[in-house]
């Protein structure tokens, strides 16, 4: 079956995520991507309002909280500008 785990994305994906936001004129979206056995990532989607809790259940990574930390705090919402 399908796992999921934590895995830590290179800052070139990082940055084309962001940049994807920006070029969206989002501040939220969740982003699929794959990443192939050759090691390449191919994007897939991002949903504008995607859901996200049950994966933060299944890996455990505090998603609400980094959320939360984005909406209230201008330092992380200057990321996006």
């Amino acid at each position: 079956g399908l796992t999921h785990r934590v895995h830590a994305l290179p800052q070139a994906e990082q940055d084309k995520c962001f940049q994807l936001c920006r070029k969206l004129n989002v501040q939220f979206g969740c982003i699929d991507l794959i990443l192939t056995p050759e090691g390449e990532y191919v994007f897939l989607e991002i949903n504008l309002n995607g859901q996200w809790l049950w994966i933060e259940e299944t890996t455990q990574q505090p998603i609400s909280k980094a959320i939360a930390d984005f909406l209230t705090n201008p330092q992380w919402r200057a990321l996006m500008n």
